[in-house]
């Protein structure tokens, strides 16, 4: 099933389209700026995603907004915002977001699927790995974490399988319940 949202919309709410497993692609309308919590968890078939030149300003606080959607093989549309930033190397879509001092922070948004990837690099600019961030990554199993990472949340790393590996710089100074 594709779906292509409509000009006019601006947000879609938590836990929107959870568990649609027979989603496979979504095209954003260009007016969107708002993708709220656990909108797309455990959209399993999702392979495609069409941001559309959308100035989105948020995907989810939390990192939680595409979770176990393990199969997104394209991520398209993000080249105009400036808040999006695509690592074409790991496969990641990194989102700008302000944190508590106003100042900018790097966050992980999307996690492409890398089915020959099994190692992921994280830019030193991410201080901060999200709940469910690399959640069901099952081919994944070398991670090399930024040199200024901070925390790794829950369920971060849950249902890697196939992690062997996995490097914690001196920066790290906690570690949630349930992170692998």
């Amino acid at each position: 099933t594709t779906v292509t949202f409509l000009e006019g919309l601006e947000s879609i709410g938590g836990y929107s389209f959870e568990n649609c497993i027979s989603l496979t692609s979504i095209k954003f309308p260009q007016s969107l700026k708002r993708i709220s919590n656990n909108a797309f968890e455990m959209c399993t078939n999702l392979q495609s995603i069409d941001f559309n030149n959308a100035q989105i300003e948020l995907i989810c606080e939390n990192g939680y907004a595409f979770v176990g959607c393990n199969k997104i093989t394209s991520i398209t549309g993000y080249e105009n915002n400036d808040k999006l930033l695509y690592d074409d190397e790991s496969g990641i879509l990194y989102m700008y977001y302000n944190n508590a001092n106003n100042e900018p922070e790097l966050r992980i948004s999307i996690v492409k699927a890398q089915s020959s990837d099994k190692e992921i690099v994280l830019r030193d600019e991410v201080i901060y790995a999200y709940d469910g961030t690399f959640y069901n990554q099952t081919n994944l199993e070398y991670v090399k974490l930024s040199n200024n990472i901070q925390v790794i949340s829950s369920h971060c790393f849950s249902k890697c399988s196939k992690l062997k590996s996995i490097s914690f710089p001196d920066s790290v100074w906690k570690i949630y319940d349930f992170a692998f």
